[in-house]
């Protein structure tokens, strides 16, 4: 009768260990935007879209404001491409919830912008194809107006 009870006391643990990290699973999920996830200040849809391939670093900044990071890459991580610089506007948060803002600035130029909800973009814009919004309903709903 002892083996019993512990044994019942040991499953349901587990089981409200379970039902514990389904919930906050599911909770980060649909508030993953508000949950660990970092935009910069002046990302909006009219930012965004007033940007063009080719504009100065400088232009980009006064429109964008400072990006939260920066990443530096060389040419020897990217024979193909040359040396860039990522300027990175947005960060997800728990979950890889929310969204990402990363600008390609290549010889202080404007090369590409991609706006990504877990590592899927909803808005690309590059020198063949720009502005491509791929999904209104992300973007409108992830980006201000």
């Amino acid at each position: 009768m002892n083996v019993i009870k512990k044994l019942l006391l040991v499953v349901g643990a587990l089981f409200f260990m379970y039902l514990s990290y389904i919930g906050m699973y599911l909770l980060t999920q649909k508030y993953s935007f508000s949950i660990g996830n970092s935009i910069a200040e002046n990302i909006n849809q009219k930012n965004i879209l007033s940007l063009k391939i080719g504009m100065n670093e400088e232009d980009v900044v006064k429109i964008l404001g400072e990006p939260i990071d920066i990443i530096k890459y060389t040419k020897k991580e990217y024979p193909n491409y040359g040396a860039f610089e990522t300027f990175i506007y947005g960060k997800t948060g728990f979950f890889d919830g929310g969204i990402e803002v990363n600008l390609a600035i290549q010889d202080k130029k404007l090369k590409q912008i991609s706006l990504d909800n877990y590592d899927v973009s909803f808005y690309f814009c590059s020198k063949e194809n720009c502005p491509k919004i791929i999904d209104n309903k992300i973007f409108n709903h992830w980006i201000n107006k």
